[in-house]
């Protein structure tokens, strides 16, 4: 800017000089002071003068126009890359509207806290329809325990809304991994449509085993096999139960005979039948006492299983299949204390139905703690708890060393509790949470 203002006083001054020049030759022309021939010299002059001026320019006017010529072309140029990156911007913002406005079905094999799921999950941006599986191979059910597979395994599922997960349970990892039925990997052809039925997708997924390698904890196995020293010892202790019973079954009904028989002499020997009594309650209290000793024994066991399921640590705690056996061996203990307690006399100060009254009811708060473990639905589970405070209260309203609690009140409460617990399976097996 500075050079063209100083260009431009330049020009202004030569003019004013040119002026100037051609004024003074006229003047003294006039006043003769010079002849006509060196004035038509000076014109001469200041007109070569000034048009060398105007060439000069109309030079800098020509460059000037070239360089807009040039600025004009470099305008078009960035002009024509301009539109080409946003052409190539609207074709790739079209891809990726294109890519999120499909779905996108993917299987997969995850396990948490030592079960196995198979996941179906839709990760695109709108519903996938009538989504087919094409196993190479299918899995044998045995691999399930025979159970039937779940219907998006082997059927046609509808529709998938985004981030929708189908989950099938397989059974614990240890069990799964072992088992003979599997194989290392399996080739899944996933098909499936958009929002267009005329379009079909589709997506090959590769199930392998043998990446699931090493996951079963060391914690875990200790735990089973605490798990099994605490079966074999309550095993054991059923066993002596059940020859404690026998023999209970035999001293009584000798006690029966003996009753009798001394019950014919009492009018000859009031004397003998006082002694025989008091041998008899003797006898009884010892009986009552050693009972009291192996329900203790055994109330033991079951509170420690349930302390140890409570108090182990999260990444250790109790698995689905541990929660079913203690509460199917509360349920037994409760239906079992429930029977003594009927066969005993209720009015006899030696009957242990004061002690079994206060030990169903400790076991009916251990089941309200290990129903919310238990490997079904959480309504079964609240159930199972609000029976097991519903037997609570029947227990605690009866009167110790009085009566026995109303029997149409707790009988009715033991057998749903005895339902509840059939619903589980026996033996160890896979199931769905």
């Amino acid at each position: 800017m500075t050079k063209q203002l100083a260009k431009l006083a330049q020009d202004l001054w030569i003019r004013w000089l040119l002026g100037l020049a051609l004024i003074a030759s006229l003047a003294l022309l006039l006043l003769n002071q010079i002849n006509l021939q060196l004035t038509l010299v000076i014109v001469v002059a200041i007109g070569f003068t000034y048009l060398l001026l105007l060439g000069r320019k109309t030079g800098a006017v020509i460059k000037a126009q070239q360089e807009l010529t040039a600025s004009t072309q470099a305008i078009s140029q960035l002009t024509v890359q301009a539109l080409e990156l946003s052409q190539n911007i609207l074709t790739e913002m079209r891809a990726t509207r294109e890519t999120q406005a499909v779905p996108y079905v993917v299987l997969s094999l995850e396990v948490h806290d030592q079960i196995v799921h198979l996941v179906m999950e839709n990760l695109g941006q709108v519903v996938a329809r009538q989504i087919a599986l094409e196993w190479q191979p299918l899995p044998d059910q045995a691999l399930i325990n025979g159970r039937e597979w779940a219907h998006f395994v082997t059927g046609t599922t509808p529709t998938l809304a985004p981030r929708q997960r189908l989950v099938c349970v397989l059974g614990t990892y240890p069990a799964v991994y072992a088992h003979p039925a599997r194989q290392s990997r399996y080739q899944v052809t996933v098909r499936y449509r958009g929002a267009n039925d005329d379009v079909q997708f589709q997506g090959t997924d590769i199930l392998d085993f043998n990446s699931l390698a090493g996951m079963e904890s060391l914690a875990l196995q200790q735990g089973q096999q605490m798990i099994a020293k605490l079966d074999q010892i309550n095993l054991s202790l059923e066993g002596t139960l059940r020859l404690l019973q026998q023999s209970h079954s035999q001293i009584v009904n000798q006690l029966g005979d003996m009753a009798r028989t001394f019950e014919t002499t009492v009018a000859a020997a009031n004397s003998t039948q006082k002694h025989v009594v008091n041998s008899l309650e003797d006898i009884t209290k010892v009986v009552a006492g050693t009972m009291e000793t192996v329900n203790m024994t055994q109330d033991q066991l079951t509170q420690g299983m349930v302390a140890i399921a409570a108090n182990r640590h999260e990444t250790e705690k109790q698995s689905p299949e541990q929660a079913m056996m203690l509460f199917k061996l509360l349920v037994k203990r409760l239906d079992m204390g429930w029977r003594k307690m009927q066969e005993w006399p209720a009015n006899e100060q030696s009957s242990p139905n004061v002690y079994l009254q206060r030990q169903m009811v400790q076991w009916a708060r251990d089941l309200v703690a290990v129903a919310p473990g238990l490997p079904a639905a959480e309504v079964v589970s609240e159930r199972a708890s609000s029976i097991a405070l519903k037997l609570i209260s029947a227990l605690d309203g009866g009167t110790p060393n009085a009566t026995l609690p109303a029997a149409v009140t707790v009988t009715p409460i033991l057998e749903e509790l005895t339902e509840i617990a059939r619903t589980f399976p026996e033996a160890e097996e896979s199931f769905l949470l």
